[in-house]
């Protein structure tokens, strides 16, 4: 229980999630690390038809971001809130980026049957997600 502006809540206070790290790839893909330690791959093609988000249809304007007080930002005017931010991600397995060496980064699924540690240590481009291809960016 906490108070907050005079008012008790009930439950535990949940520290505000913030951008500190964000790296574009291609594709309206961006790995994005918050507050909480987490590296998460979001998809920037889920704001797509909502029209504050047009600009970003232009992949540059999409790669050219800020990160200003922890939140997302594009051409100074355009933002995500990072709670909504966090939402659209998807996890993202560090251990197997490999973008200093610029290579793609294979996306599977994470469960047993398809992301083991055998098949992590033959093949480092593996990283646990969804099924699709991330290739990096030249930074």
């Amino acid at each position: 229980m906490y108070e907050l502006n005079g008012i008790m809540i009930v439950g535990e206070i949940t520290p505000e999630l913030k951008v500190v790290n964000a790296r574009a790839t291609n594709d309206w893909m961006m790995l994005v690390t918050f507050s909480n330690g987490e590296t998460r791959v979001f998809d920037g093609t889920n704001l797509f038809g909502k029209p504050v988000y047009e600009p970003l249809r232009d992949q540059t304007v999409f790669d050219d971001f800020a990160i200003d007080h922890a939140i997302l930002t594009w051409d100074s005017s355009i933002d995500i809130d990072t709670n909504n931010l966090y939402n659209l991600t998807y996890p993202y397995d560090t251990i197997t980026d490999t973008s200093s060496a610029n290579t793609p980064i294979q996306l599977r699924p994470c469960n047993a049957n398809s992301f083991t540690d055998q098949q992590h240590s033959k093949d480092p481009a593996i990283a646990c997600i969804t099924g699709l291809t991330l290739p990096i960016a030249a930074a």
